[in-house]
């Protein structure tokens, strides 16, 4: 978005004579292709599931139903708030006064159904005392105690489940007849004060770990799976998957496992392990000193540009870089702080390669600066 509106800007001129037709023509054909790309994939896969299903979508939780249903159950009021809690005891309690189809979410809910999402969730995230089912985990337990009551026959089932689940909750609030916040079509959890301050904590070591890519850690975890996935797998990496309790020397290994660890036999492969972490240490070392001070000086060199009136189109480029970086770290922050734990590299993966090509793209910035000020002419 910030690279079209920058082409936008420098059309600007060419308005008055191009014509204005003629330069969104030009946005809209250089827009094309990946929007185009885009709607290929997901639209076919939509189309695929309208054709075997009956509904163009391609996720339950993005769907406008669903949404619905997850919106109206979070905006009862909680007696006691607790954090990453959705939908705990006292507010199933009072959808199941109001609801005859929250009712039937109840044997799942209350049952062994809803104290496995509750466990999984608890010791996924090593959470004590844990006594509610945790938002990340929530959307699964609502889709699966549907399922249990019936409710998955067909896609349109669903929908009309989950429509009908919203409009009661829904309406049991609006008339007053249990507590709840204002209306709600989302997953994004209802707002508490303390979320803000949260948010800022959780963002400032989301972006602790990006520079610190989590130290890097060089590891090879044991392959597991079925049969036939351990066979995909090794299809894959053409190589040895190790299984079981291994020792080297055995069948010619290249690897063993002892005590759940991996650990290459070869000397050779040994010394490429201990070289691949020590590059991975120095990498981080570099990361935390170059991707801040790449952040600083690039606010430096646009105060420079502002000032001077020198500008670049590195700048842009720069800008798009920082605007991606920004939005990831704080939306994971929020998430982090409302949600779901959301600090990991999984989570943090597609902004690496963006945070990682500040570093050399700042002081190609400031090069390319210096060069347009000791080449402008003297007053």
């Amino acid at each position: 978005m910030v690279l079209v509106i920058y082409w936008m800007v420098r059309r600007w001129p060419r308005y008055g004579t191009d014509g204005f037709a003629a330069v969104i023509g030009q946005l809209v054909i250089f827009l094309t292709l990946p929007a185009a790309a885009f709607f290929l994939v997901v639209g076919a896969v939509d189309a695929v599931n309208y054709v075997k299903y009956g509904v163009f979508r391609n996720n339950d939780f993005r769907s406008a139903d669903f949404q619905a249903a997850y919106g109206a159950l979070s905006r009862i009021r909680h007696e006691h708030w607790q954090p990453y809690v959705v939908f705990p005891k006292d507010a199933r309690v009072k959808a199941y006064a109001v609801s005859p189809h929250a009712r039937e979410l109840k044997p799942y809910f209350e049952g062994p159904g809803g104290e496995g999402w509750r466990k999984v969730g608890c010791d996924q995230t090593a959470t004590s005392p844990c006594p509610e089912i945790l938002s990340g985990w929530f959307m699964w337990a609502l889709r699966d105690a549907v399922a249990a009551s019936g409710h998955y026959s067909s896609a349109s089932a669903a929908m009309s489940y989950y429509r009908w689940l919203a409009s009661e909750v829904n309406e049991a609030c609006d008339r007053g007849t249990i507590q709840c916040g204002p209306r709600r079509d989302s997953m994004i959890p209802p707002w508490h004060s303390q979320y803000a301050v949260d948010t800022l904590e959780a963002s400032k070591r989301v972006y602790l770990r990006l520079i610190t890519l989590d130290w890097a850690p060089v590891v090879i975890e044991p392959s597991f799976g079925t049969e036939e996935q351990l066979g995909l797998f090794s299809l894959v990496t053409n190589g040895p998957l190790v299984l079981a309790d291994q020792v080297c020397g055995a069948n010619s290994r290249d690897v063993e496992k002892v005590g759940g660890k991996v650990h290459f036999c070869s000397p050779r492969d040994r010394i490429r392990l201990a070289m691949s972490k020590w590059i991975a240490h120095l990498q981080v070392l570099w990361n935390v000193v170059a991707i801040p001070a790449a952040m600083l000086a690039w606010v430096a060199l646009l105060a420079f540009s502002v000032v001077r009136g020198h500008w670049h189109s590195g700048h842009v480029l720069v800008a798009a870089l920082m605007a991606a970086i920004v939005t990831r770290v704080g939306l994971l922050g929020f998430l982090d702080a409302t949600s779901i734990p959301s600090n990991n590299m999984l989570y943090l993966s597609p902004v690496v390669p963006m945070a990682l090509s500040l570093v050399p793209c700042v002081p190609w910035l400031g090069i390319a600066l210096a060069k347009e000020a000791r080449h402008e002419p003297e007053a």
